[in-house]
């Protein structure tokens, strides 16, 4: 499962960063358009990006614990194998 966290954290943010292109450029759109007289449409396209940020970033956040953890137990794991293949290559030698 560590490829699916990895992915999760990676993917989150850089799903997080194109809701914010879209919702700024959604809002500069009506800047140029005539809907400037209603600057509540404005405002809700910087908060979709504001939004879309945060639920990223929140997202790779809350995966990048387990994912850590999982890898600090994997090389743990790792370390005790090859210390487990050196005593048993030792005494195959004797």
């Amino acid at each position: 499962g560590l490829t699916i966290l990895d992915t999760t954290i990676t993917l989150a943010p850089l799903l997080g960063l194109l809701g914010t292109v879209t919702g700024m450029i959604r809002s500069f759109g009506m800047l140029g358009g005539a809907e400037l007289g209603a600057p509540s449409a404005i405002t809700g396209g910087i908060a979709e990006a504001l939004i879309a940020t945060a639920f990223g970033l929140g997202i790779a956040i809350t995966a990048l614990l387990p994912f850590n953890y999982l890898n600090a137990r994997l090389e743990e794991a790792r370390l005790e194998m090859q210390d487990a293949a050196s005593h048993v290559e030792i005494h195959l030698k004797k």
